[in-house]
C-alpha cells in the first residue's frame, strides 16, 4: 500500500488549481510505500519501513467509515495502526488504548483523497505531445537543458566526493591526535634534583602526585566546532561509503514499479533522482526547511543547485575544521600532510 505523508514543514503549502471553477486547494503531501522487514534476529516484531516514491497534492478528502471499507483499506487500516504503535506520543495512553481494544467507536479511520501527481518541469522537450509543451515552448532546446542539468548534477558528484575524502581525513587526524596527544603526556617525565635532601628522609616516598594520570586527554580545539558533534562531521551515515550515481540506480531500480517506462526512458530521469539523493546525503547537516524546499521545488536543475550551495558551504565550514586540527596536530609534533 501506499500512505501521503504530511510533515510539518510542507504541510503549510497549498495550491489553488487555475481555472478551477471550485476554487479547491491542494495541499502538498509525500507518497510513501509502506513495507513490512521482519527483525534482524527473526525473533522480534516486524519493522514498518516507509520509502518516498512521489510528490502530491491532495484534495477531495474523505474517511474510510463514510466511504465503507474495501479489502485493501482494511490491510492499510492494520498498517496504520501498527505505526500508530511505534509512534512515541502513544506510549504514555498505551494501556488505555488497550482497554479500548474492542470498541468499534475508537477505531483507527483511514483518510482518503484525491491527488495530483508533482513532476519536474525540467523544460526537457521529450516529444511534441501537449503534456511537455507547456514545460518547453519558449524557453530552451533540449539538448542545452540536458547539458546544463547534467553539468549541475556532476558538480553534485564531484563535490559529494571532495566531503567525504575531507570527512575521512579529519576522522584519521582526531585518532591521530588522541595518539599524539597520549604520547606527548607520556613522555613528559620531570627530573627533581633532590637538593636538600628530603627525598632520603622520607626514604624515597614520592610526595608528588602522579597528575598524568588525572589528565583527560582531549582531541584540541576542533572538538569546540559544531560539525564535530555531529555525526560523520556533519556528513551523516547515508553516501558515506557510496557515490552519488549509484545511489542514484539503487533508488531508479526501486522505483521501477512506480513510474511508466515512458517516465523511465526519459534523458533527465536519473538527474531527477539524483536531485532528491543528494539531499538525502545532506539530511544530517542542513536544517528541515532547506529539504522541504527541496520538495516543492519543480525543477531538478534547480534542486541540485540548491544541494551544490548546501554542499559548498558544508566543505567550507570542514575546511575550517580542517585547519583547527591541523594547528593541533602540528603541536604534537605532526605535519599531517598526508591526511589532506
Amino acid at each position: 500500500p501506499i500512505v501521503a505523508i504530511i510533515d510539518s514543514f510542507t504541510g503549510e503549502y497549498t495550491e489553488t488549481t487555475p481555472g478551477d471553477e471550485q476554487n479547491k486547494k491542494k495541499r502538498f503531501a509525500t507518497l510513501s510505500a509502506v513495507e513490512m522487514e521482519p527483525s534482524q534476529d527473526g525473533s522480534g516484531p516486524a519493522v514498518v519501513k516507509l520509502t518516498g516514491v512521489g510528490r502530491v497534492l491532495l484534495y477531495d478528502y474523505f474517511s474510510s467509515k463514510d466511504a465503507g471499507i474495501t479489502e485493501e483499506e482494511v490491510e492499510l487500516e492494520n498498517i496504520l495502526k501498527l505505526i500508530q504503535e511505534y509512534d512515541k506520543e502513544y506510549e504514555d495512553i498505551e494501556d488505555e488504548q488497550e482497554e479500548d481494544d474492542h470498541d468499534d467507536d475508537d477505531d483507527f479511520p483511514v483518510v482518503m483523497a484525491s491527488f495530483d501527481v508533482i513532476l519536474d518541469d525540467s523544460s526537457i522537450l521529450v516529444n511534441q505531445s501537449t503534456k511537455h509543451q507547456d514545460a518547453t515552448v519558449d524557453r530552451v532546446s533540449s539538448v542545452h537543458a540536458i547539458t546544463e542539468l547534467y553539468r549541475t548534477a556532476n558538480k553534485v558528484y564531484r563535490l559529494h566526493e571532495d566531503r567525504k575524502k575531507i570527512v575521512a581525513g579529519l576522522k584519521a587526524a582526531e585518532e591521530r591526535l588522541l595518539l599524539g596527544k597520549e604520547r606527548m603526556y607520556e613522555n613528559c617525565d620531570i627530573e627533581y634534583e633532590d637538593c636538600d635532601g628530603l627525598g632520603v628522609l622520607s626514604d624515597g616516598v614520592d610526595f608528588l602526585p602522579n597528575e598524568v594520570e588525572a589528565v583527560e586527554i582531549t582531541t584540541g580545539t576542533a572538538r569546540l566546532s559544531p560539525l564535530a558533534q555531529m555525526e560523520n562531521y556533519g556528513f551523516g551515515s547515508f553516501g558515506i561509503l557510496s557515490t552519488i550515481p549509484d545511489l542514484t540506480r539503487e533508488l531508479a531500480l526501486y522505483l521501477e514499479s512506480y513510474y511508466s517506462p515512458s517516465h523511465r526512458e526519459r534523458e533527465e530521469y536519473d538527474a531527477e533522482i539524483a536531485s532528491f539523493i543528494a539531499f538525502r546525503c545532506l539530511e544530517e547537516y542542513v536544517d528541515p526547511s532547506d529539504i522541504a524546499a527541496a520538495m516543492l521545488t519543480p525543477s531538478a536543475t534547480e534542486r541540485l543547485n540548491m544541494a551544490y550551495d548546501l554542499m559548498m558551504r558544508h566543505r567550507e565550514e570542514l575546511n575550517e575544521l580542517v585547519k583547527m586540527i591541523s594547528d593541533d596536530l602540528y603541536e604534537c609534533g605532526d605535519d599531517c600532510k598526508d591526511l589532506w
